[in-house]
């Protein structure tokens, strides 16, 4: 008769317990063996702790997956306190090595998700709590982001699908929670949607991304409950994330795809939550920025009106910016507007942008690159508006660039060197 192994429940509890304890004697020899690595750092020392974390990986996952609770208390603090110590070595591993070092790299990301799964198990192993859910999840999402960070897909995997199991657990908590762990839950599941939208991307899944932010965002963007418990920082990386995939559907030439997730990013860093720190305000006027160049290239009605209320923000909230100014020129332009309103965007340019040789060449360049509608222009409009629209023009222009002159020190005449 064939021997059948025994898996998951069918694994009796003494069985479980004796692999525990053989994982924790192995454990405690690969935590002293990094310890004493300071001072031994050849390649043969490294290959055998390399070893070692692949044995015990393989021990680990036998013992999560048996889905029994131990009986002796001491194994679960075995598993827990172990699982901490290497937690915090990997940690430390990863500020004193060099990043150049892809075997320390390599033997850190394995490290790190042996020390995740040591306390895993110990949280299965002794039955599930809402602090320890908490906790689990927590650590999951740092695991997480270190693991994308450095393109280890399949670790990331591993870990969030793993988490996912808690978050479950926490939302079927039938004891509600307390205000402050009601706080944490919101804030580590958007940071676990985040991560797994980015992971979808990653694995070319973009259906599933989608759907993973379209849940996001109804759940933690337009509830207002939710969103005003969410912290900015998590707020900003869901729309760095989403930043980030607008501008690579862009770079592959799917430029509507690419509208939609940049006009999801923008919708996520609302400066009513992320507030008007540096990088929140740089990132939002990224995804603006962006977000008009794509409009433009689409020339849908529709991108093209998205287009011209984005820019009416962005002149506002960055006036002194040149390129603020030159995007809603290109806007006015592809929206085929009248002379009126292309000459009241450059007047206000000229008005409002610090004058210089550098920012001068810049309007010109400018100009140039709109002479084919300028030409069009003069040609539809009646010789009355013609005659006032030009003549504010060139006086404009004239008055800025005798005041470039004095600024940078040259006479008049420069201005053919400088434009040629």
């Amino acid at each position: 008769m064939e021997h059948k192994t025994p898996t998951g429940a069918q694994i009796s509890h003494s069985t479980v317990e004796k692999r525990i304890k053989q994982f924790l004697v192995s454990l405690d020899e690969l935590i002293n063996e990094l310890k004493n690595s300071g001072s031994n750092k050849s390649r043969s020392s490294k290959g055998l702790v390399g070893e070692q974390v692949e044995d015990l990986l393989h021990s680990i996952e036998k013992c999560a997956k048996s889905r029994v609770y131990l009986k002796e208390k001491d194994d679960h603090a075995g598993l827990d306190s172990r699982g901490t110590e290497l937690w915090n070595m990997t940690t430390k591993l990863r500020r004193s090595e060099k990043p150049s070092d892809i075997e320390n790299k390599n033997t850190y990301l394995k490290l790190r998700h042996l020390a995740y799964l040591t306390l895993d198990c110990a949280q299965r192993t002794c039955g599930r709590t809402t602090q320890g859910s908490l906790r689990l999840v927590k650590i999951a999402v740092k695991a997480g982001k270190t693991y994308l960070d450095h393109d280890e897909v399949s670790l990331a995997e591993s870990v969030l699908s793993n988490a996912a199991k808690y978050i479950d657990d926490l939302s079927k908590n039938t004891t509600p929670l307390l205000v402050n762990e009601e706080g944490e839950r919101v804030n580590l599941e958007c940071e676990f949607l985040v991560q797994r939208i980015e992971l979808s991307f990653l694995q070319h899944n973009v259906n599933a991304a989608e759907l993973m932010c379209n849940n996001a965002m109804e759940r933690f963007s337009r509830d207002e409950s939710a969103a005003s418990r969410l912290e900015p920082r998590i707020r900003e990386s869901l729309g760095k994330v989403l930043y980030k995939i607008g501008k690579d559907m862009v770079k592959r030439a799917n430029l509507t795809s690419g509208v939609e997730w940049l006009a999801r990013a923008l919708e996520i860093v609302d400066p009513k939550y992320v507030g008007s720190e540096r990088f929140a305000a740089e990132l939002r006027f990224g995804i603006m920025q962006n977000l008009v160049q794509t409009s433009l290239k689409t020339q849908l009605p529709s991108d093209l009106r998205k287009a011209e209320e984005v820019m009416e923000v962005m002149v506002k909230e960055w006036p002194e910016r040149l390129n603020v100014h030159c995007l809603g020129l290109d806007v006015i332009v592809a929206q085929e507007l009248r002379a009126e309103a292309y000459h009241a965007a450059l007047m206000k340019m000229m008005s409002s942008i610090a004058l210089s040789e550098r920012s001068f060449k810049a309007c010109v360049s400018l100009l140039t690159a709109h002479c084919g509608f300028l030409f069009l222009l003069l040609l539809d409009e009646r010789p009355k508006n013609l005659t006032r629209v030009a003549t504010g023009l060139l006086g404009n222009a004239t008055c800025c660039w005798r005041r470039i002159c004095k600024v940078v020190g040259i006479g008049s005449h420069a201005m053919y060197s400088i434009t040629s």
